[in-house]
This record gives C-alpha cells, sequence and structure tokens, in this order.
C-alpha cells in the first residue's frame, strides 16, 4: 500500500527526477505497444525546466520520495518561441471559449504532463491538475492545451478524467493535434 500523493511546486532539486520521468515517457523512445499508454512529444533539459518555474510553475506529485508525475504551466510569452505553440496562440482571436474568443481570456499554455507507469490511475492527474489551478487561477482564468491524436490515452484522460473543452484540431510536422481549454476559476462553472 502506498502512502497518499502530496503535491508541491518543483525546485531544482526535483529537475533529476522530472528528466529521468521525461526519459521514460518521450514518443521516439518508446516501442510501438507502449505508445498506446500515453507519451511526451517534447523533451525538456534542466535549463528549461529552470526557466518554466521562473516563468509560472512546475507541480509535481510524490509518493513518499519518489516523483509520480508532474505537470508544467506557462505564459504565452513563454511559448512564442516553439513554432507548434506560436501556432496554436495565433488561432486565439477565431477560437471560442464560453462564448468569447480564446484571446478575451486571462489564458496559460498548460503542460505537459506526465504519471509514472506504477502510479497511473491513482488519481495523480486529477492531482495535478488540481494543484496547477490552484496556482494558476490567481493571475489566469483559462489554460489552454494540445494533445496528439495519436496519444489516445492522454486524450481520453483530458475530455473524460478532466472535462476539457475540445476547440479545434491542427497539423504541425505531420501529426495531428487536438487544442483543448478548461478554466480555472469557479465562476467559468469548475469549483476547485
Amino acid at each position: 500500500m502506498h502512502p497518499n500523493p502530496t503535491f508541491s511546486l518543483a525546485t531544482p532539486e526535483d529537475f533529476q527526477s522530472i528528466l529521468a520521468l521525461q526519459e521514460q515517457n518521450l514518443r521516439w523512445k518508446l516501442p510501438p505497444e507502449k505508445l498506446k499508454d500515453g507519451f511526451l512529444s517534447i523533451e525538456f533539459t534542466a535549463a528549461m525546466l529552470a526557466e518554466v518555474i521562473e516563468d509560472l510553475a512546475i507541480v509535481t506529485a510524490k509518493v513518499g520520495q519518489t516523483l509520480a508525475g508532474y505537470r508544467m504551466a506557462q505564459s504565452i510569452e513563454f511559448n512564442r518561441r516553439f513554432p507548434l505553440v506560436s501556432q496554436i496562440i495565433d488561432l486565439f482571436p477565431q477560437l471560442k471559449f464560453h462564448k468569447r474568443p480564446l484571446s478575451s481570456w486571462r489564458t496559460f499554455i498548460s503542460g505537459p504532463y506526465c504519471v509514472a507507469e506504477e502510479f497511473r490511475g491513482r488519481g495523480i492527474l486529477e492531482g495535478l491538475f488540481d494543484a496547477m489551478c490552484n496556482v494558476t487561477r490567481q493571475r489566469y482564468e483559462v489554460g489552454v492545451t494540445f494533445i496528439s491524436r495519436a496519444n489516445p490515452r492522454s486524450l481520453k484522460a483530458a475530455q473524460s478524467k478532466l472535462h476539457y473543452t475540445p476547440l479545434t484540431q491542427i497539423k504541425f510536422n505531420e501529426n495531428e493535434y487536438l487544442v483543448l481549454a478548461f478554466p480555472v476559476v469557479s465562476n467559468l462553472g469548475r469549483d476547485l
């Protein structure tokens, strides 16, 4: 029996564990039969992790001393340098969320997130989501994420467990991504 997970903001002391978990789940390092269980499409370095916690946050879930999962959140400005995310941000004026253009909300980019295989199905994903919303809700109203169409486990979790709203689908470098949004403030219908 594992103890209950604890959720907290990442510090540089967590980087080694985050990078190790990332390494185990990168799309191009997984055998084909493991891809159906979820994967990461973007590789971060320790320097990039430092930039993320300086910009907004990385939330971690630990069971005892073991990293069970993590979730990142970054500002729009931080993400402008990444071509895929910049393409998504450029669509914000045309995308509607709660009947308003996405560009009219105080918005951040959520992700990537990863839960260690041995801790999946135990509420870690939902706990990371709630912890991230608690960190971001003072400055932001809406989170936006994107998930590869080739990642059915993550798509299902985003929609059935976390109730994200699909906004559009885009193609980038021959890959298709679903763009989704979610409220982080209770006046949008989700009381966290």
